[in-house]
């Protein structure tokens, strides 16, 4: 009857609330086996282009451009072993370091330690910025090939990120600041021969970065260290240093300031019990 179906519509139960979803697992250090198999794929992409070819590419163009002495343009790679090191070190002992969230390069070369972050951790997004033509072509052509055959052949249980060796700079129009987002931000920059101007300016791009972001610089350490805390400074062997650990620093941003709450100028007192 009509009051039956009135009765059946009143007593029928509500579709439960859509539980919300999980907290993020924080990934964990690569253990050695992994750390062999992704440096395997790394050695495979670069194996074309060891470093003294991309250092000649950068010498060449800066020497055309007039630039060979620009400390900000100096050529100086890094290999997996250095960024995976690194990445373990915040996942070991600074992080967590969730899956997802960009990686930024600054200054990025032939794209080698972009690639190595892209293989070492499951970034959402691995962004290389790179000012020089001749590197950032040839970046071009190896970014082709690692993202075609060799990701085809690759095994599933290692990451796939958006992996993009953009040509430009990192702290202009259209650099690191357009990336800024929600997301735990790793910004890597090998800055042993950045100039202090290029140093602030890192700084001043990065300020949109969510806490809990990480900043990675090498001999010079963040010059604000009131929104980037330093939580180490370790010694890591470059394949540029000859054998001599160069100091790394690994800083983390820090939370935003409470707001101030203003006083009154005067606090009016209650008036004596009668």
């Amino acid at each position: 009857s009509r009051g039956g179906s009135r009765r059946n519509r009143l007593i029928r139960p509500t579709m439960a609330e859509a539980a919300p979803p999980p907290p993020p697992v924080p990934e964990p250090a690569l253990d050695a086996e992994a750390m062999a198999a992704r440096k395997a794929i790394w050695d495979q992409v670069f194996k074309e282009t060891p470093g003294r070819i991309s250092k000649q590419l950068s010498v060449d163009e800066r020497t055309e451009a007039q630039k060979l002495d620009d400390p900000n343009l100096i050529y100086g790679e890094v290999d997996f072993d250095v960024v995976a090191q690194i990445l373990n070190i915040i996942r070991s002992d600074y992080g967590p370091l969730f899956p997802g969230g960009t990686f930024i390069d600054v200054g990025s070369g032939v794209g080698k330690a972009v690639v190595a972050a892209s293989l070492a951790h499951p970034f959402t997004k691995c962004v290389g910025f790179e000012v020089l033509e001749k590197l950032s072509t040839k970046a071009g052509e190896i970014l082709t090939k690692f993202t075609g055959e060799v990701r085809d052949a690759m095994d599933a249980a290692i990451p796939r990120p958006e992996v993009l060796l953009n040509k430009g700079d990192a702290v202009g129009e259209g650099g690191m600041a357009s990336l800024v987002s929600e997301e735990q931000t790793v910004i890597f920059a090998v800055s042993t021969c950045f100039d202090d101007k290029f140093m602030q300016a890192i700084v001043e791009q990065s300020a949109g970065f969510p806490p809990d972001s990480f900043l990675v610089t090498f001999t010079k350490q963040c010059p604000d260290l009131k929104t980037w805390k330093t939580m180490m400074a370790v010694p890591i062997v470059c394949p540029w240093s000859d054998g001599e650990g160069v100091t790394v620093f690994i800083h983390k941003k820090n939370p935003a300031p409470e707001p101030s709450v203003p006083y009154p100028d005067e606090v009016v007192q209650p008036p004596p019990a009668p």
